[in-house]
């Protein structure tokens, strides 16, 4: 599984665009120049959401809404960001900080299911469901203890891959529907690969029990795609879970 599994499938040419635009982020630019001019709108908004969905650590930027211009020359996309370039410079470190405190409880021996469950388990305690203002809900920073430990699926899945990178684990964001109650709402988990087999994680369907018990268990954890009732994905963007 590719870390930049988004970014994967798309043709060459959609691919110079995502890597413009993730460089442009990377440098806190909120306006991308993608020269020669590129694809239709819609193709933009589905590139723009692979950059997001592959590099959770680009928390400021407001992906859902942006404004594109199209010349005979050139783009432009124009973004807006969560926070200015001090407050984004401070995030990271309180991200780094974040990192780095679990990553050192991680066992550097342990199994990858291991790993995998020690962070999964400790995302399901500590962060819990809720939604915030200025956008922190949708991104990793609400699962930050500076930031209250409170996000919406989108901000723990977001948390669960970069954790996941850090620590070496083939990770990638799904995003779908699940049906709850009889109501169909958008949806974000985890997809992982360990030793060559690919399973589902949803940590945000666990974080009510295991705060109620003080642990996670299995439920939510490996699961197999028929193991996933209730929900509904592109089969063509994700690998499968047999």
């Amino acid at each position: 599984m590719n870390a930049q599994h988004y970014r994967s499938l798309l043709p060459r040419n959609d691919q110079r665009v995502y890597d413009r635009i993730l460089e442009s982020w990377k440098n806190k630019c909120e306006t991308v120049v993608i020269e020669p001019p590129c694809s239709t709108h819609n193709r933009i908004e589905t590139i723009v959401e692979y950059v997001a969905f592959d590099h959770p650590a680009m928390f400021h930027v407001d992906y859902y809404h942006f404004e594109q211009t199209i010349s005979l020359f050139y783009t432009k996309l124009t973004f807006r960001f969560f926070h200015s370039r001090e407050q984004i410079f401070k995030a990271e470190r309180d991200i780094e900080r974040w990192v780095e405190y679990v990553s050192i409880h991680l066992p550097i021996q342990a199994r990858q299911q291991d790993k995998l469950w020690l962070i999964y388990d400790y995302i399901a305690r500590q962060v819990s469901y809720q939604e915030r203002g200025h956008g922190l809900s949708h991104t990793i920073l609400g699962c930050l203890p500076q930031h209250g430990h409170g996000a919406v699926c989108e901000g723990i899945s977001k948390a669960f891959k970069l954790l996941c990178d850090v620590a070496n684990l083939p990770c990638i964001i799904a995003s779908g529907f699940v049906t709850n109650n009889g109501r169909r709402e958008r949806h974000a988990w985890n997809m992982v690969e360990i030793n060559g087999v690919v399973r589902h994680i949803d940590v945000t369907a666990e974080i009510i029990h295991a705060q109620l018990s003080g642990k996670a268990d299995q439920l939510s954890f490996l699961k197999r795609d028929v193991d996933m009732q209730g929900y509904q994905w592109e089969s063509q963007c994700l690998p499968v879970c047999a």
